[in-house]
């Protein structure tokens, strides 16, 4: 096991601990504002517990939000990109793909919100790796953070519809989006989506869209290909002036700011 180190990095490793039998556990600190990971991909099978935090990921057309006991499941060499709103600390179990595919009789979950039942199954895997051995974990950090896992709560399910309103949603955001309009697509009552969305993003469907229309805003001021103008424009805000505004409201940064962070 490595020394627990100072976080001072982008993304810091604080622990690792081999276990063996194609298994390795990292604990990962990010800062937050300026931990942000463009399309990548992983040699493992990487099984991620939020262990406080937030971050944004993105897998394709797709964009997912994970805050404090969600779990991440992404098979060997699955693209995908990480923006991490707020300082973050996650455990990750990074696992040989031929034990993944073999041993432990897994399909290959692409995403968050199909991944929690086997999410479950591998750290219970890991819990009882651990146990066996006699790990050397002078911390206990480990320990504590598996034993935790036993209790963690589980999500609700989500409508079958509800991936359908967030891939419109990402599609449109340089429109101006409306409740009733989108619940009449989706064949809804505007109460009955309103219901599931707060119960699946704890926030109304205003503040979904403002969330997503904030998200890419973050993403291309710190690309820094576009305009101020330009970048308000294609996600939906009615000037730069409103852009900026909300910007500060909710995310405590200006488009200065977050041009910079992308030049670091």
């Amino acid at each position: 096991m490595t020394r627990p180190v100072r976080p001072t990095q982008p993304a810091t490793r604080l622990c690792q601990w081999a276990i063996g039998q194609g298994l390795e556990i990292d604990l990962f600190h990010y800062t937050g504002r300026a931990a942000d990971f463009g399309r990548h991909h992983h040699e493992s099978c990487d099984l991620s517990l939020i262990l406080h935090g937030e971050l944004l990921e993105r897998t394709g057309s797709r964009q997912s939000r994970g805050q404090a006991s969600f779990l991440c499941l992404k098979p060997a060499g699955f693209e995908h990109s990480d923006h991490f709103v707020a300082e973050t600390e996650i455990l990750r179990l990074r696992i040989d793909p031929a034990v993944f595919r073999s041993d432990l009789e897994l399909a290959s979950y692409r995403g968050w919100r199909r991944s929690e039942a086997a999410g479950r199954q591998l750290l219970q895997w890991a819990r009882d790796l651990v146990r066996e051995q006699n790990l050397d974990d002078p911390s206990g950090r480990l320990v504590e953070i598996l034993a935790a896992t036993d209790e963690l709560p589980a999500r609700r399910p989500q409508p079958p519809w509800m991936g359908i309103l967030e891939e419109q949603i990402e599609d449109r955001l340089d429109e101006p989006l409306r409740v009733r309009d989108l619940a009449r697509e989706l064949a809804l009552h505007p109460v009955s989506m309103a219901r599931a969305v707060r119960r699946v993003h704890g926030c109304s469907v205003r503040r979904l869209i403002l969330r997503r229309r904030l998200d890419r805003a973050t993403r291309e001021l710190r690309r820094g290909q576009l305009s101020l103008a330009d970048v308000a424009t294609a996600t939906g805000f009615s000037d730069q002036a409103h852009l900026t505004r909300r910007l500060g409201e909710h995310r405590r940064f200006t488009p200065g700011e977050l041009r910079r962070l992308g030049r670091t």
